[in-house]
């Protein structure tokens, strides 16, 4: 497998997550690993200090419905499949990397509209069918 080279938006499929504590500072981060539909793979850490786990868990949660439960991280995000985007970034020394900085879900949470909301956006449909042609064709 290579890693990503060129930014940009990619459907990615999750290949691995787990919790792992870095040996340098002992920060706990989420490990998720991401292959392409092209077979490239890139990675991202989501920290989990008090300050940035609710950026993380939100970031789960709208992307795989992540419901808190990081012993159980690996049933509920491995082979789920995502949208990642892929961006330059720069080190305090220079030196210019590509990291993934956004997590989207694939398909949009949307839901049917009520029967109420239809029936509404009928009659809206309606008039503005009448006021254009003088007539009500229905």
């Amino acid at each position: 497998m290579r890693q990503i080279s060129i930014p940009g938006k990619y459907n990615a499929k999750v290949n691995s997550a787990e919790v792992r504590q870095s040996e340098a500072t002992g920060a706990y981060y989420l490990y998720v690993e991401f292959i392409t539909d092209d077979g490239e793979f890139t990675f991202k850490r989501l920290y989990l200090s008090e300050k940035a786990i609710e950026y993380s868990v939100k970031s789960l949660n709208e992307a795989f419905d992540f419901d808190g439960d990081f012993s159980a991280v690996k049933q509920q995000l491995e082979g789920k499949e995502c949208r990642i985007v892929v961006a330059e970034s720069e080190t305090e020394e220079g030196k210019r990397y590509l990291e993934v900085r956004y997590i989207n879900r694939l398909a949009p949470k949307d839901s049917p509209a009520a029967q109420e909301a239809i029936s509404k956006l009928s009659a809206m449909a309606k008039g503005t069918l009448a006021a254009k042609s003088g007539n009500n064709p229905f």
